[in-house]
């Protein structure tokens, strides 16, 4: 069984990807009307803006 901080820790750190996530989606999709994201599967992030989260 996964130690109950390292869960934590993990779980917190998925929330804020998300919310940057959704965050900029939102912004993209007010900027741009002619390129809605709709499926997040849509999106490719690299791996330096993975770390920067």
């Amino acid at each position: 069984m996964e130690n109950p901080e390292t869960q934590s820790a993990r779980l917190q750190s998925y929330v804020r990807i998300t919310e940057a996530v959704h965050k900029w989606v939102v912004e993209n999709n007010n900027k741009y009307s002619d390129r809605q994201i709709k499926d997040y599967g849509q999106i490719h992030f690299t791996q330096n803006d993975r770390k920067s989260w």
